[in-house]
């Protein structure tokens, strides 16, 4: 009973920092929404103490702010260092393969094969929420599959913290490519994983990391410098 106890706690806290988490990502929670601990504790059905502990975390993640006598609430999104976050998380992506040790990816398959057939599901109707949920999903098995701990934390702290910039801009991207991207990086991990090639499927992330920093810079670009010529009188002539 003793050992079962802590496990129980530890999966509830996982659970709950989790869904937190994945809404703050994802834009459900975007920045300065107010995170209320007694709602919070009357969804997940605990007391404002486990609530707390995972705003604690979500804070130290860069996540959320709290503030003595004010509460906590969704951080701003910054995006000065996107590039940095973004070439680090390609970074440790390539480190997948060294630092893991041999297993069987093969068991990993019917998971990437479900979230396949979710992304092959999108309609040519843009579902922001839809292929939100999807990536997070994708990011959280990608994570499964890391042996190294720090590792795993690192490269999903890094995620979620650019994750935020993606949701918030993917209604101004072209739908159809974002779409296309997630079905393609999905049939490349499973070609991966079913020759058990841990270092391919860390290779795999780490392109697709780094083509969607490139939509992103695209797209800063394209609005910087449309702002650029709304401001300049030069650039009406």
């Amino acid at each position: 009973m003793t050992d079962f106890m802590p496990n129980r706690v530890d999966e509830r806290f996982a659970r709950m920092y989790t869904a937190v988490r994945d809404r703050i990502c994802t834009n459900r929670y975007p920045p300065g929404t107010v995170l209320n601990e007694a709602e919070l504790g009357a969804e997940f059905g605990v007391s404002r103490s486990p609530i707390r502990r995972v705003l604690q975390k979500l804070n130290y993640d860069g996540l959320v702010q709290t503030r003595n006598g004010v509460g906590s609430f969704v951080a701003e999104i910054d995006t000065r260092t996107t590039e940095e976050l973004y070439r680090l998380r390609m970074k440790l992506a390539e480190l997948v393969g060294e630092l893991s040790t041999p297993q069987d990816l093969t068991s990993h398959v019917p998971v990437f094969e479900a979230l396949l057939a979710r992304a092959r599901g999108l309609s040519s109707k843009p579902d922001y929420d839809a292929i939100g949920e999807i990536n997070v999903a994708v990011t959280n098995a990608l994570l499964s599959l890391i042996a190294s701990e720090p590792l795993r934390e690192l490269s999903g702290l890094l995620y979620f913290r650019t994750a935020r910039i993606w949701h918030r801009t993917i209604p101004q991207l072209d739908w159809a490519e974002e779409r296309g991207f997630v079905i393609s990086e999905l049939t490349e991990i499973l070609r991966a994983l079913k020759i058990n090639d841990i270092e391919g499927v860390g290779f795999v992330r780490r392109n697709y990391i780094a083509m969607a920093m490139t939509r992103l810079k695209r797209h800063m670009a394209i609005n910087s410098d449309a702002t650029s010529g709304a401001a300049s009188p030069a650039m009406k002539t």
